[in-house]
């Protein structure tokens, strides 16, 4: 089942993509992009 958290994240991505579809600046801090990248590694070393 996916979590909340998961959910946001997808969210956060497809926003992401969408905004440069339409060649829009999507700017995320340092912070939450450390945070996404800690998330996905985590997710990536479990289902390996």
């Amino acid at each position: 089942m996916v979590s909340n958290e998961e959910l946001k994240m997808a969210d956060e991505i497809r926003k992401a993509l969408d905004a440069a579809e339409n060649n829009e600046t999507v700017y995320f801090s340092e912070r939450e992009v450390e945070k996404m990248m800690d998330e996905f590694k985590l997710k990536f070393e479990k289902d390996n």
